[in-house]
C-alpha cells in the first residue's frame, strides 16, 4: 500500500503542480483546463499521500488512507462522467480527462486494498 501511496502520490503532485505553474501551456497543448482550486487539491491530496508513506510507521494508516483515497478518486470520476458542472460552485471544472485520472487511481487504490490475497 506504500507503493500505491508513493507513486500515485507523486503522480497527483506532479499533476497539480503542472497545472498550477504551466497552467495555460497545458491548456493549450492538451486542450484540459486546470483551475486552481483543483492544482491546489491534487497538490493538497498528492502531499497528504507522500507524507504519509514518509512519516507514518503505521500500517493500518497506509491500509486506510489507501482505501479513502481509492474511493474518493472512484466516486469523484464516475460522478464526474455524469455531471461534468458539479464542481462549479468551487470553481473546478470535470473533464473527461480528469474522470479518467481520478477513475484509474481510485480503482488502482482499491484494487491495491482489496484486490491482492
Amino acid at each position: 500500500m506504500k507503493k500505491f501511496l508513493s507513486k500515485a502520490g507523486w503522480l497527483l503532485l506532479i499533476i497539480g503542480a503542472v497545472s498550477y505553474f504551466a497552467g495555460d501551456a497545458l491548456g493549450g497543448a492538451l486542450g484540459v483546463v486546470y483551475s486552481q482550486n483543483e492544482s491546489m487539491g491534487y497538490l493538497i491530496v498528492g502531499a497528504i499521500m507522500l507524507a504519509a508513506v514518509n512519516w507514518s510507521k503505521h500500517a493500518g494508516l497506509a491500509r486506510w488512507l489507501t482505501m479513502v483515497v481509492g474511493l474518493a478518486g472512484l466516486i469523484l470520476g464516475i460522478y464526474g462522467f455524469m455531471t461534468p458542472d458539479m464542481g462549479g460552485p468551487l470553481g473546478v471544472s470535470f473533464e473527461a480527462a480528469d474522470n479518467v485520472i481520478l477513475s484509474l487511481i481510485g480503482a488502482w487504490g482499491l484494487w491495491t486494498v482489496w484486490g491482492k490475497s
